[in-house]
């Protein structure tokens, strides 16, 4: 896959749109990838100068204008402008939107998108049991949004394609059909909806995607934190060689066949369920990065009344959601490390701990009291355990410390009793006279993201700490 150097446009942009010596010129191509996405590769094909720019003259044109940048015997095109959709290949999606797969019913198999119909289904079909439904268009037909709008995205392994997205909408009949009497019903709909289609490589996944104006919104959110994690540099732990399946399959040879809880722990499930719980966090920690850009400043509403200044409460929907997913980031980090707990427990059970009080903090603690002990004396020299004991007494007790008031509410707790959102309302109120103390307020919320971001960090270490001291087990014994 082609790497994305830096660009400026500006600069160069006299000489690409030059057609002198451009033949001998293409090699510079491989050094001028501007804002730019890799959409497909050819061999062989022609090429032309039009309206000054370099095109690409083949049946997978999509963008225009495009550059072409060279890859030793493959020419590789480069979306260059992204502001039209060649009128050919848009024709093609539209009639591969309303016919996909060249399916007898305009919008394809309705059966497989159950958002355009569930809410339409007639009383009386409401106890049926429905063999089919389809849609037929009224004589106006699909009227399109006049842009279609595509981005770059990328596959799980890595490699690029493009989306179109594009609206429109169409009045017509749904017609349901029960699976017995074959007894058909006509109902009227009318559709605002937006397409989903994918290219790979210059070529059209034969699928397509229809959401409503609800299911739009939640695929813009989802395009957003995608964003986030990019921007975060956030990844799963199923890409990461120190904590991927591989590296998890090491401990196999420790495994006692006999030991069901060894086995399951060990496997590809109990590994997705830490994998699950790493992503969920890297959900969670990415809303929270995302809400505290646009916090407010707590002293923002100042009122001067006879018996002194206030600070009236200054909290927008940004500052909810940011104290909402910095609780559940908080809940969700304490409960990773208890898996990490189960896992570590099932190859080395220290006395004092057992299935029903294991937690993490128990068994690293219990390890800790008794590292002097033969059986654990392994433990003394290990770097792995030293960086869990010390995590356990230092940032692990610090996230208890946010963790147990939201499961735990502490009425005695000066500033957090319970949850952030309300404790901080509560907490406000009370001192709103007294700017100190609202001061104190917003900087002990604005810090929650920095902790949040570092004991997620530490995540993937701790995983890793904890399949390497499982390895040393075996070797002690």
């Amino acid at each position: 896959m082609i790497q994305t150097p830096s660009f400026d446009l500006k600069k160069h942009h006299s000489w690409i749109c030059s057609t002198r010596n451009l033949y001998q010129d293409l090699s510079v191509f491989e050094r001028l990838v501007p804002f730019s996405v890799m959409f497909g590769s050819s061999k062989g094909k022609k090429m032309g100068i039009n309206n000054k720019y370099l095109k690409f003259h083949s049946v997978d044109l999509i963008f225009s204008p495009l550059y072409i940048c060279k890859n030793s015997s493959n020419l590789i095109f480069i979306i260059m402008e992204t502001s039209t959709v060649e009128p050919k290949v848009r024709k093609e999606i539209e009639d591969f939107v309303i016919t996909p797969n060249y399916n007898y019913s305009p919008l394809g198999d309705i059966w497989k998108h159950k958002s355009l119909f569930k809410d339409k289904i007639p009383q009386e079909f409401k106890v049926l049991e429905l063999s089919s439904v389809w849609f037929t268009p009224d004589d106006k037909g699909f009227i399109w949004d006049k842009n279609f709008t595509y981005r770059s995205l990328k596959y799980d392994s890595g490699e690029d394609f493009i989306r179109f997205e594009g609206d429109f909408s169409v009045n017509g009949y749904l017609t349901f059909q029960e699976n017995t009497t074959f007894i058909k019903m006509e109902v009227p709909v009318n559709y605002n909806l937006t397409f989903k289609v994918d290219y790979y490589q210059g070529i059209r996944i034969d699928t397509v995607d229809y959401w409503t104006k609800e299911q739009k919104t939640i695929n813009l959110y989802d395009y957003l934190m995608k964003d986030q994690y990019k921007k975060l540099g956030l990844h799963s732990q199923i890409n990461n060689p120190h904590t991927d399946f591989v590296k998890f399959t090491e401990i196999w040879d420790v495994v006692s066949r006999s030991n069901k809880e060894q086995v399951h722990t060990s496997s590809y499930y109990y590994h997705y369920e830490i994998v699950n719980s790493h992503e969920l966090l890297m959900f969670l920690v990415s809303n929270v990065n995302l809400y505290r850009q646009y916090t407010s400043n707590y002293l923002g509403k100042e009122r001067h009344e006879s018996i002194g200044t206030m600070f009236d409460l200054n909290l927008s929907i940004y500052d909810r959601y940011y104290l909402i997913f910095c609780s559940l980031s908080l809940e969700k980090l304490y409960s990773y490390w208890e898996r990490i707990g189960v896992l570590l427990f099932q190859f080395i059970k220290p006395t004092p701990v057992s299935d029903r009080n294991l937690s993490f903090q128990k068994l690293i603690t219990s390890l800790k009291e008794e590292e002097n002990n033969g059986e654990y004396s392994f433990l003394l020299s290990s770097q792995n355990f030293k960086w869990l004991s010390d995590f356990n007494i230092s940032d692990h007790k610090d996230l208890q410390k946010y963790r147990h008031p939201l499961i735990h509410y502490k009425i005695r707790n000066p500033l957090f009793k319970g949850g952030l959102f309300s404790g901080t309302v509560s907490y406000w109120i009370q001192n709103m006279m007294k700017k100190e103390k609202i001061e104190k307020l917003q900087k002990e919320n604005d810090n929650l993201v920095n902790f949040i971001n570092h004991q997620f960090g530490l995540c993937n270490d701790g995983l890793e700490r904890t399949l390497e001291l499982i390895k040393e087990i075996e070797k002690s014994q």
